[in-house]
């Protein structure tokens, strides 16, 4: 038997009572859940973008180039 924070003997049953809850609480909370949705929705879209620029050869990036220049000239 071990001593609590508190000083007083415990077997423990307390502790993994309240762990136990405070998991049931998160597995049932649905708030994070669209979060997740929307991540994954935008790390589906930067591959897609990423894939389509790998694929333009390129070509994408040299637009992409001039247009940064061109903003840098206009400081």
């Amino acid at each position: 038997m071990g001593r609590r924070r508190d000083g007083r003997a415990g077997d423990g049953r307390a502790g993994r009572e309240n762990v136990m809850g405070m998991l049931r609480g998160f597995v049932d909370d649905r708030r994070g859940v669209t979060v997740i949705e929307y991540g994954l929705i935008c790390s589906l879209l930067a591959g897609l973008l990423f894939i389509s620029i790998e694929a333009s050869g390129g070509r994408a990036m040299s637009i992409i180039s001039s247009v940064a220049s061109s903003i840098g000239a206009t400081d």
